[in-house]
């Protein structure tokens, strides 16, 4: 809680400071839920107003969606974590913003409390329990010590991951419908990810209509797996989608697949450089073409 309230207090001073020169004209941050262990997102223009932001084991939101909404000329401020800040470097080499705009406020986590858990000791999100990306990768200021971090020990999502790897193809898609029959196709993964960014997703298309309204099972696995795919090389493995959705479903058993899957082939580790270019948008000679007809 000390460490907390020093990250905290420091933010505020900067946010303030960055306000005050105009080095800013908007910080992107955390405030104070109207609930418990809650926090809301807050948008502050005055330097008055800085000390609205807070820091706390509950600032689960990836604010870096917000920045795709936000396409006027003005300077923003925004506050990241690790997670967060790969998003952002994905966004910035798809050329979906411009680095320039950005003054990064990054924040050293050590991990975000799952609300959804009962229980004591609280327990942090399924996303954070692997994090090896604690300090962001890409900021501006840096507020919080690396030395603070504890160690990560190896997450439930490790073993699952081994174990879904040693099924079987057919096994694997047993798996995966079982998992996914309980998606009522709300789009809330889709719309909390902040690389979901196309003006016209691919399921609200009717021309073509690639698939149907409602919540067939190879509808709502169409809709899975495209989506993962469409993340591949990108994912942040911001936690944001499986977070968002309504009913449970473990969402990143099947992106962590997929980014495990990108990090062997192509030796990358996506959000991390800002100079190296998508894994997916890199062609080399020596590529494994075997797959290709």
């Amino acid at each position: 809680m000390e460490l907390e309230n020093q990250i905290e207090h420091e933010l505020r001073e900067r946010a303030q400071q960055l306000l005050a020169e105009n080095v800013v004209d908007l910080i992107i941050g955390y405030g104070r839920g109207t609930l418990p262990n809650r926090v809301t997102p807050v948008f502050i223009r005055k330097p008055q107003d800085a000390n609205m932001l807070v820091w706390n084991n509950h600032c689960q939101l990836n604010l870096v969606s917000y920045l795709q909404r936000m396409q006027s000329s003005s300077k923003i401020g925004i506050v990241v974590k690790g997670c967060d800040a790969r998003s952002l470097v994905g966004l910035i080499k798809e050329k979906q913003i411009s680095r320039d705009r950005l003054h990064i406020i990054g924040i050293v986590c050590d991990g975000i409390l799952d609300t959804r858990a009962t229980g004591e000791p609280p327990i942090p999100y399924a996303s954070c329990q692997h994090c090896e990306v604690n300090v962001p990768p890409l900021y501006d200021i840096l507020i919080g010590s690396p030395d603070e971090i504890k160690p990560k020990k190896p997450s439930e999502l490790d073993a699952e991951l081994a174990a879904f790897e040693a099924l079987s193809p057919a096994e694997r898609w047993k798996a995966l419908e079982q998992e996914f029959s309980r998606c009522i196709r709300c789009y809330a993964c889709r719309n909390a990810c902040p690389l979901c960014y196309c003006e016209e997703c691919f399921v609200d298309q009717t021309q073509p209509k690639w698939i149907s309204e409602g919540t067939h099972p190879s509808d709502i696995m169409i809709y899975h797996l495209v989506r993962a795919l469409h993340s591949a090389g990108r994912c942040g493995e911001c936690g944001a989608c499986e977070r968002a959705c309504p009913m449970g479903i473990k969402l990143r058993l099947l992106t962590q697949k997929v980014s495990r899957d990108v990090a062997e082939l192509f030796q990358d580790k996506p959000g991390i450089d800002l100079e190296r270019p998508p894994a997916l948008h890199t062609f080399s000679t020596d590529d494994d073409n075997s797959t290709f007809l």
